[in-house]
This record gives structure tokens, sequence and C-alpha cells, in this order.
């Protein structure tokens, strides 16, 4: 199996356990740690210069159905201005169902479908943990330079430790 195909089964896996109540909303843990990462994003955010959203053009890797492209538009990325890719192709159906006019596609973050410097900031939420092949992170980071613009920069949230440990995957 390859590395693209493993983690495609393990996200529906995930989104399995999903409906089992550990990444559901009313899941109180759940919900506190999402509100967290949205704050904490905001800081970094403010603090790095991108005090105002609506002129940047912003890449979402990793993007699953959409919650942070949603969450990007609810803090004023223009539509326009916003794309995602992710690797699994339900998530990007029912994204795509909620916003058919944002650039949403399916396909690898090793080749992004991009030109270079089309972006200001490049967003990943936890793609690096859910990867074990070391060659396969390579391209995605080199990928993620290529399309962001000078001066741009990567917002990247990942963990410290595999979660859920993965087995064969060093500590980061």
């Amino acid at each position: 199996m390859s590395e693209q195909q493993r983690i495609v089964e393990a996200y529906k896996r995930r989104r399995q356990q999903a409906r089992t109540g550990f990444y559901i909303y009313e899941n109180l843990a759940h919900l506190c740690r999402i509100q967290e990462r949205h704050r904490e994003t905001l800081k970094l955010l403010g603090s790095s210069g991108f005090h105002s959203l609506s002129e940047c053009r912003l890449l979402v890797v990793g993007c699953g159905d959409g919650n942070m492209l949603r969450q990007f538009l609810g803090w004023g990325v223009s539509p326009g201005n916003l794309a995602g890719i992710e690797l699994c192709p339900e998530p990007v159906g029912y994204a795509r169902r909620l916003h058919p006019n944002l650039d949403i596609r399916c396909g690898s973050a090793t080749s992004l479908p991009w030109p270079d410097a089309s972006f200001d900031l490049v967003c990943q939420h936890t793609v690096f943990t859910s990867i074990l092949d070391p060659l396969m992170k390579e391209a995605i980071a080199e990928e993620i330079g290529r399309v962001l613009c000078s001066g741009g920069a990567v917002l990247w949230y990942d963990f410290m430790y595999n979660n859920p440990p993965q087995p064969g995957c060093t500590r980061h």
C-alpha cells in the first residue's frame, strides 16, 4: 500500500471514530481544543503582521471538509483569495457542496496545482504528523515553499507527539 493510500484509509477510520464522539462538537473537550487553536492562531497572525486578512491570499493544505476554510472566511479572507487541497475525496465533496465558489481541490500536496508564489499565507493543521514517509514530508514542504510568495508565512499547527500514535513515526 502506498503512503497516500495508507493516509486515506487512516482518515476513513478517523471519520468513523468521529461519529462515536471524540471529534464531535458535542464533546466539550474537543470544542475547547478547537477554540483554543483558533484563539492562538489569531494571536499568532496578529503578532506576525496579518492584522487584516481581507487581501491575504491563503492556501489550506490538508483542508479536510473545509472547516478551516470556513474559519478563515469568518476571519475576513475574501472567498476569491482562499484555496484548499485535500487528499481524501469524501471531505472534498462535502467542502465543495458547502462552498461551491471556493477553489477546493482533491489531490496530493506533493504536487500543488498552483503557480509559484501564489499565496501570502499557507496553513497546515496536523498534515505532517499524518505522514510517515520522510520523502513525502520533504516534497510537501518544498511545494509549500514554492507556492508561498516572498515575504509570505507558513502557519504550521501540528503535534509534538504523534496523535494518534503512528508506528514507525519519529517525534517531531
